[in-house]
């Protein structure tokens, strides 16, 4: 199991982070922003602070921004524990159900303009306007990632020291992620 735990974290943390810096690289705006709260946040002699990493309300906006458009998990996965009728659909015990999170995430009843990267939508004050169970990278519940934390700090570390070093630049051949095809 810790060879899973390892590989799965490395894979799909490594691939967010890319997803990441292609993201910011297409946007600068955003990048900017980041780059401007990074330098209020950490001055030039600071190592980068566990406390104050997770402080850092857009870095946080743009990680979960990131990871409700490029989920690096597919899909959830449950099975059914007792017999139970959903909106009229008999689901019965021992039932696989798969929740695709890209659709859910993508979905315009949960999510204004889904197609836009849009960060702000993740900012504590508009967090409220996010629907339970509608943003799921990790899954929910009791059973959801178990790497969830070590991921988001790792994912922000990185991205918080990329970023004192470097600026991201797309060249002309970036394609721009259609996610309506």
């Amino acid at each position: 199991q810790s060879i899973n735990l390892f590989a799965a974290g490395y894979e799909t943390t490594a691939t967010t982070l890319s997803f990441l810096i292609r993201q910011l690289a297409l946007e600068s705006s955003h990048q900017n922003r980041l780059v401007d709260e990074i330098k209020t946040t950490f001055d030039d002699n600071t190592d980068i602070d566990y406390d104050k990493l997770m402080k850092m309300p857009f870095l946080d906006a743009v990680v979960s921004e990131i990871l409700r458009t490029n989920a690096a998990a597919t899909r959830v996965e449950r099975v059914a524990t007792k017999d139970v009728t959903l909106d009229g659909i008999h689901i019965p015990k021992g039932t696989i159900i798969i929740m695709p999170t890209w659709s859910l995430h993508s979905d315009p009843e949960y999510f204004d303009s889904p197609q836009e990267f849009k960060p702000d939508r993740f900012l504590p004050d508009n967090k409220h306007m996010i629907k339970d169970c509608t943003f799921i990278p990790f899954a929910t519940g009791p059973r959801n990632c178990i790497g969830m934390r070590f991921a988001l700090m790792e994912l922000k570390y990185n991205l918080v020291k990329l970023l004192t070093r470097y600026e991201f630049l797309a060249c002309d051949e970036t394609p721009n992620l259609d996610y309506n095809k």
